[in-house]
């Protein structure tokens, strides 16, 4: 199985009031070439697509335009894509639906069960496959960036960080998927 994995994107992105659009659409013609070339079996983006949580229309126009890009360039290509602490939670996971049609899997806040009562690790748990296999091969943890409200009081980042890849542990031993190799993926 072959993946690429990249993060910190930040579209959208100015520095010193110097707008980087043409900077960024070369990196993502660049990337969209090294899938071309490579034809791996999936993409991992690890958070800050954006650079604010607010991007500009331009900057989701060139993400949205890659993503339709490099999944019809690759036929079977699985992208997976968690959220940074630059990201929206919630703009990251709106088009999750329409994306998962074209084999793009989102992530921006830890899912919680339809009750809201806990997080819903098994949303965590993607199997991955080659792009001419149905069988999942290895399995991705994505656990997009962490809020304190993602884990218990008085604990720090990093405890919590832990706390959430136990329990995901956890879920993943009762899991279909367990044995499979395992690509874990956090923007922290």
């Amino acid at each position: 199985m072959k993946l690429i994995h990249t993060a910190d994107w930040h579209l959208g992105n100015t520095f010193h009031g110097y707008d980087r659009t043409q900077e960024h659409r070369h990196f993502l013609d660049w990337l969209l070439d090294r899938l071309r070339e490579q034809q791996p079996d999936a993409l991992i983006v690890s958070g800050d697509i954006y650079d604010t949580p607010n991007p500009s229309a331009a900057a989701e126009e060139l993400l949205y335009d890659f993503l339709l890009q490099a999944t019809d360039a690759v036929r079977g290509l699985q992208v997976v894509i968690i959220a940074g602490n630059h990201d929206s939670a919630g703009r990251i996971d709106a088009p999750a639906s329409l994306l998962k049609r074209h084999n793009i899997y989102v992530r921006g806040a830890l899912p919680l069960l339809e009750d809201g009562s806990a997080p819903d690790y098994e949303q965590l748990i993607l199997p991955l496959s080659s792009r001419t296999a149905p069988e999942a091969e290895a399995v991705c943890l994505a656990v997009p960036f962490l809020r304190p409200a993602d884990y218990p009081a008085g604990m720090s980042p990093a405890e919590g960080l832990r706390y959430v890849f136990r329990n995901l542990q956890d879920t993943l031993r009762h899991s279909p998927f367990r044995g499979l190799p395992l690509v874990a993926v956090a923007h922290f």
